[in-house]
């Protein structure tokens, strides 16, 4: 464990460049880092459900999946690792093609932005989810194994299970209230945002836009 709490933080800091490789913006990099964190509470949720005695107990799924508590170890984290790995590319498939539309149409007002990222959306949504998707369906014959092995497996894959499964959930996830608090915030060059992973989203969108629009927006 003790060269766990060395290699956690080494993992995220590769990431984190492999990103602004990618991107080169740091603001950019930051908001589709920002789902790794989304991921790993995912993982601790799914922990936490397994250490319940209500999770699943019905149609005897609880012992199809073999839920019973489990304790944060070594195979925990090394499944917690992969999580890292796989939970930003919702957001490389969708930054990549917000990219390339600002780029080629570039918008000059708030109303063309949001169009274009609803274009954006519309023809990414469905690969975004796929690769959600995929990934979840991978890990159900592991957490339902029960042979040689299970025992070592079965722990790593909780965390990326639960963390891709939230991550998924997430896409869906749409507060008006909070889109028109988000936009007044902005109006009026409020100092004070709450970000939180659909905040991030709609920062995203001003992010790449900053250079292209003739209004300047205060955080």
């Amino acid at each position: 464990m003790a060269r766990l709490k060395l290699i956690v933080p080494i993992a995220l800091a590769i990431i984190f460049i492999i990103l602004n490789l990618q991107f080169s913006r740091v603001s950019t990099t930051i908001i589709v880092f920002a789902s790794v964190f989304v991921a790993w509470a995912g993982g601790f949720v799914m922990l936490w459900l397994y250490n319940t005695t209500w999770f699943l107990n019905i149609f005897n799924l609880s012992d199809v999946f073999q839920i019973h508590p489990i304790q944060m170890s070594v195979a925990v984290w090394v499944g917690f690792l992969a999580l890292f790995g796989i939970a930003t590319d919702d957001g490389v498939l969708m930054s990549t093609i917000l990219d390339a539309e600002f780029a080629e149409k570039k918008p000059s007002t708030r109303q063309e932005v949001k169009e274009m990222v609803v274009h954006a959306g519309k023809k990414r949504i469905r690969p975004v989810i796929m690769t959600s998707a995929t990934t979840i369906l991978a890990l159900l014959p592991i957490l339902s194994s029960a042979g040689r092995g299970a025992d070592v497996m079965i722990p790593m894959a909780i965390p990326s299970f639960g963390g891709m499964l939230i991550v998924m959930i997430s896409l869906f996830v749409f507060i008006e209230r909070r889109t028109e608090n988000i936009e007044m915030m902005f109006s009026q060059n409020s100092q004070a945002i709450e970000i939180n992973f659909r905040l991030a989203t709609s920062l995203f969108f001003f992010n790449l836009t900053n250079e292209n629009l003739s209004f300047k927006t205060s955080l």
